[in-house]
């Protein structure tokens, strides 16, 4: 039984397969299992997945005859997993080849860690790094109102994981919602080395954000504050709190600037212990939402 399994769910990454498992593939930590979950893909993903099968023992191919979504393919995926971790990766990006070394690492020697995480570089049409809170402290009172973890960067201790976690009921933000359902199983954090190269790239998620997911990540956010004793600030108010100009509304930036004040004074009053990452996210996003009516 290996003691890693990667989970890789693809539709239509042909022109970035080979190079994506090829980094999976050319890890210094060896002990793993590739599951590679061919969501329905119709550009010759699922050819190239077998090719790399048949040139490695450790790549193991699942098609799925249909594209049933992420949540599905996700969740199909895991029933396949056998390793003691499972590490996520996406059919585009790229990983260091330390990657899975220095996050087994980590949670070999953190035993009370659920999830590690990692920095990334951002690349293709656009360029940036993007850091990701270190500590657990750090990490849950981000949740308040983002994701804390990058998903195709983390790996998971497998038995802190329920049958099925990918919920298709928050479907577009599945990942949110997994890191808010993993908070009582155990501590979360982020090695400060940018182990993924995240991929930029037309039609993809990050690049085609849509209304429903925004209200998908506005309703996981205001259940988070539910629970943290904030019943006045509902999935509107973190919609309209993030963004502002989104769908049609009425918005002004005097109307936009009186809400946002509120918003963050309610929620400090209400989380007085929230770490520096929370606060200065807040600020970044009314800054960013104010340059909206220049």
């Amino acid at each position: 039984m290996p003691k890693v399994s990667v989970l890789v769910p693809v539709h239509n990454a042909a022109p970035y397969l080979a190079e994506s498992i090829g980094s999976i593939l050319s890890q210094t930590f060896r002990d793993f299992e590739l599951i590679a979950v061919d969501d329905g893909s119709s550009d010759g993903s699922k050819e190239l997945l077998e090719a790399l099968a048949m040139r490695d023992r450790r790549v193991r191919l699942l098609h799925l005859t249909e594209n049933r979504g992420i949540v599905a393919a996700l969740n199909t995926g895991l029933e396949l997993c056998t390793g003691e971790y499972v590490a996520r990766m996406d059919g585009d990006d790229l990983a260091h080849p330390e990657r899975l070394r220095l996050q087994l690492e980590f949670l070999e020697a953190h035993r009370d860690h659920v999830a590690c995480g990692c920095d990334l570089w951002m690349f293709g049409a656009r360029h940036w790094y993007a850091r990701y809170p270190r500590i657990d402290a750090e990490c849950k009172s981000l949740l308040a109102l983002f994701p804390c973890l990058s998903h195709p960067a983390v790996v998971l201790r497998r038995s802190a994981l329920d049958p099925a976690p990918y919920r298709e009921d928050y479907r577009l933000a599945e990942d949110y919602k997994l890191w808010v359902d993993l908070i009582p199983k155990g501590r979360f954090a982020n090695i400060p080395r940018p182990l993924v190269r995240y991929r930029i790239h037309p039609g993809q998620s990050i690049a085609t954000a849509s209304a429903p997911q925004r209200r998908v990540h506005a309703r996981i956010a205001a259940e988070r504050l539910l629970h943290l004793g904030l019943n006045d600030l509902g999935a509107g108010d973190v919609y309209r709190f993030l963004w502002p100009l989104a769908e049609p509304a009425n918005e002004t930036r005097s109307t936009y600037l009186r809400h946002a004040r509120r918003f963050v004074a309610t929620l400090w009053r209400a989380n007085p212990a929230a770490s520096d990452w929370l606060r200065v996210a807040l600020v970044r996003v009314m800054l960013r939402n104010l340059l909206l009516w220049r």
